[in-house]
């Protein structure tokens, strides 16, 4: 729980702290997949938008009210916690792609989310990964994992510049992590490679 405290009458202040924007907690979160980060994100928005102390139930409601208003569709989706570590959570590729989608076009916090992403393949941390990718530098992502599970969503651009969405989950596999990993960047590339002979903008979508 977070809560605002307030110094007594006759104290006097020892320190005062201002946090990184919160675009550049975001980078840092998603490098490096810091759940505590995660969490703790959730609970200040609650605390931010529906008072102190911040708390999970109201930080997930606030959740789902901006996937709503940003009309993802949220069928099958269930959300537990701000990490996506609990097993009672349940997720869905539309809505993933739906809200890298509606992100992707908004211009207020649109910029800042895409650049939150990591470049795979050029990028600090696991940036072996698609280095040698003909997409090398052209893909932004996020991945997941759990025991069994596996997740790559993020964009990825085309030779000509068309952008597309896409989300890959890969439940109950039994092929490991490794495995799993080269599974997802084959269709990250068939995408790069094939997307500019599609019409218009679309969403891959991959289960």
């Amino acid at each position: 729980m977070t809560k605002i405290s307030y110094k007594p009458v006759a104290g006097h202040e020892l320190y005062y702290h201002l946090s990184d924007p919160l675009s550049l907690i975001l980078k840092e979160l998603n490098t490096f997949s810091n759940n505590f980060m995660a969490e703790q994100i959730l609970k200040t928005i609650a605390a931010e938008k529906a008072g102190t102390p911040g708390s999970h139930e109201n930080g997930l409601k606030l959740v789902e009210e901006f996937l709503q208003l940003s009309h993802v569709n949220t069928q099958g989706v269930i959300l537990q916690d701000g990490s996506g570590l609990s097993r009672k959570n349940r997720m869905t590729t539309q809505a993933i792609t739906d809200v890298l989608s509606s992100l992707y076009s908004r211009f207020d916090i649109g910029p800042d989310f895409v650049t939150a992403l990591r470049v795979m393949g050029a990028d600090g941390v696991l940036s072996q990964r698609l280095a040698k990718s003909p997409a090398r530098g052209q893909i932004r992502a996020k991945t997941g994992t759990l025991n069994r599970v596996s997740t790559l969503a993020g964009y990825v651009a085309t030779p000509h510049g068309k952008v597309f969405a896409y989300a890959i989950f890969l439940n109950n596999n039994g092929c490991g992590p490794w495995r799993a990993d080269r599974i997802e960047d084959r269709v990250v590339n068939a995408i790069h490679e094939l997307g500019d002979n599609t019409i218009g903008y679309t969403a891959s979508i991959a289960q």
